[in-house]
């Protein structure tokens, strides 16, 4: 079935990924590190997340009354902003980064480390020179200076320095929302959601999926072919991932390769021989983007029986063979 908006006709409001939260803690490394799960409070060490500290270790506006949720948006906002004016941006990368680096009780930076994905190449000096860069201070808790414990993500190609949940609320607040306007914040979403190691769970990973969301009921130059054996083979929540792979392929397409594959039958000059083949395309393309993301156990994505076939069908090369025959 092809839909001329991007509708769904099922619940996606209560998407049940368990993902790693903002409460990581690094080994100090040149290279890549990988992040382990510890408290966000860790009062032995005086090592506490951003979001725990009463002073940030940085200058900064966000108002002393904002709540524990408000503190850490605008606490990200303004590192993030920092990092960007520091750093050297590359033209070629698309993808994401992840940064983490903790300000001592002594105002100095240590444990910087970072992750991207893909991982064509290794930008781990790129951001730890940015971020030696940056003008930090001790954080405090009630008066008492600790270590606070830093992490963002940035997203390339981006349409913005902002975070998503910032774009977001502007996109959401514009009466005159084109999907020209932000069809590059779409894109952005899209290449977050499906970011390799696993992104966060909380304000971002909620705003990716909202600007999906957002973009479901309105009329854009893209169709989403919906229906088949491997889309019946998922859960309700997991269609909803389909989707945002099916646009994440369209919008790499368009964005990287200049090929429109909108799947619309109402794209002048489209036959309905063409328009088979870009369905097809779309649709294999957006199963192999599902399936290596679901085949990772760290983004608790489990595969049904039904589905883990399409998985060992890609495995040997037989995928297409698997979806359409």
């Amino acid at each position: 079935m092809i839909k001329h908006t991007i509708r769904l006709f099922f619940m996606i409001s209560l998407f049940p990924l368990l993902l790693l939260g903002q409460k990581t803690k690094n080994t100090d490394s040149k290279k890549n590190t990988k992040a382990v799960i510890t408290p966000m409070v860790q009062k032995d060490k005086e090592l506490y997340h951003y979001s725990k500290v009463t002073t940030l270790p940085f200058e900064n506006n966000c108002a002393p009354e904002l709540n524990e949720k408000e503190r850490m948006a605008c606490a990200e906002s303004h590192v993030r902003t920092m990092i960007f004016e520091n750093l050297n941006m590359f033209n070629d990368f698309s993808g994401n980064v992840y940064v983490y680096f903790t300000v001592t009780k002594e105002g100095k930076i240590t444990d910087i480390a970072t992750a991207n994905y893909p991982k064509t190449y290794d930008y781990s000096d790129d951001f730890r020179d940015a971020i030696m860069k940056l003008k930090v201070k001790p954080g405090m808790v009630d008066g008492k200076a600790v270590h606070t414990r830093m992490w963002t993500p940035f997203t390339f190609p981006t349409s913005s320095k902002e975070l998503l949940s910032e774009s977001f609320a502007k996109m959401k607040d514009d009466k005159d929302a084109s999907y020209e306007k932000y069809e590059l914040l779409l894109f952005d979403a899209t290449q977050y959601i499906f970011a390799l190691p696993v992104f966060e769970k909380g304000r971002e990973c909620n705003a990716a999926f909202n600007i999906v969301r957002f973009w479901m009921n309105k009329e854009t130059e893209t169709a989403i072919p919906l229906g088949g054996k491997f889309y019946e083979s998922l859960t309700s929540n997991q269609k909803f991932l389909y989707v945002a792979a099916v646009l994440k392929y369209q919008l790499e397409q368009k964005h990287y390769e200049g090929r429109l594959v909108s799947c619309n039958p109402k794209r002048e000059g489209l036959s309905k021989e063409e328009l088979r083949k870009e369905i097809k395309e779309v649709q294999l393309e957006a199963a192999k983007i599902m399936l290596t993301y679901m085949s990772d156990e760290k983004n608790n994505v489990p595969m049904k029986s039904k589905t883990k076939k399409f998985y060992r069908a890609m495995k040997k090369g037989k995928l297409k063979e698997k979806l359409f025959d």
